[in-house]
């Protein structure tokens, strides 16, 4: 199985899929964009997200579906996944000119893990759309709902009670 931590920034989805793949020991895929863009980030301090580049997408989506590749994605493996290639299709068409198919072809056996807006959002030099972030998890709904992919929304406002609150989804369909 694969479990997806998905949805608009600063919803507990990095420290969540941590969290999880270490209580059921499992391995874990982190989002290849966040360490692009820290790298950019220390090369480049004022570099403004803002104006964030095509190219510097297309090399994040790049990373992002070769790492989902090699850590199992269209396998058997049971791994958690800090986001995919969903956000990649949302990111894209929100600030581009459209997704790509391949960043939809879908998991072997997954379970989406949608975080909701429900926390208050925190300071990051990644982030940008946090006055968006109701308005891009609904486009994340539709999204799933048109894909035809199965998800649980998380919707507890602290990390603590959203852990608990994914713990208790996942033993309800047998994860453990």
């Amino acid at each position: 199985m694969q479990l997806i931590f998905t949805g608009t920034e600063s919803t507990f989805k990095t420290a969540l899929s941590k969290a999880v793949a270490t209580a059921l020991e499992w391995p874990l895929s982190s989002e290849y964009a966040r360490e692009y863009i820290a790298k950019l980030l220390a090369e480049q301090p004022n570099l403004d997200m803002h104006h964030f580049t095509k190219e510097s997408f297309l090399a994040c989506a790049i990373g992002q579906m070769e790492r989902q590749e090699q850590m199992g994605y269209y396998s058997d493996k049971n791994v958690v996944f800090d986001t995919d290639g969903v956000t990649l299709a949302i990111w894209g068409v929100d600030k581009f000119d459209g997704a790509e198919e391949q960043w939809l072809t879908p998991p072997k056996n997954g379970l989406y893990l949608l975080c909701a807006p429900t926390n208050a959002a925190s300071e990051d030099p990644q982030r940008i759309d946090a006055e968006r972030r109701e308005f891009l998890h609904v486009q994340y709904i539709q999204w799933l709902e048109k894909l035809g992919r199965e998800y649980i929304v998380l919707t507890s406002e602290s990390f603590e009670e959203r852990l608990t609150e994914t713990l208790q989804h996942l033993a309800a369909r047998g994860i453990r």
